[in-house]
């Protein structure tokens, strides 16, 4: 069990410096491209990591159904916060004022 935390820490730090690196290269003059490309594994990377802890995390993690099932609704609710930031950003035009 301890390798899968490290495994879902380690995402989480990852994810932390990709966007802290897309934050620092969004607002720099002549950069889109580099942020494009950040923003791209970011988004990807994001979407991976929440897909597995929905589908595989939770479940290990709770055997027990019923507390499974309020678990996911909780956490389910985060990434759904999180599925919708992605999906608007993702409609902005790359480096914009608004992205």
């Amino acid at each position: 069990m301890s390798d899968i935390i490290e495994l879902i820490d380690s995402d989480h730090r990852r994810i932390r410096r990709l966007l802290g690196s897309l934050s620092d290269s969004a607002h720099q003059p002549g950069t889109p491209r580099h942020a494009l490309g950040l923003w791209g594994r970011a988004n990807e990377l994001i979407a991976l990591h929440m897909a597995v802890e929905d589908e595989i995390w939770y479940a290990a993690l709770y055997q027990d159904r019923q507390r499974f099932q309020a678990t996911l609704a909780d956490c389910g609710a985060d990434h759904e916060d999180i599925r919708e930031v992605l999906a608007e950003v993702s409609l902005q035009t790359g480096c914009s004022r608004e992205w």
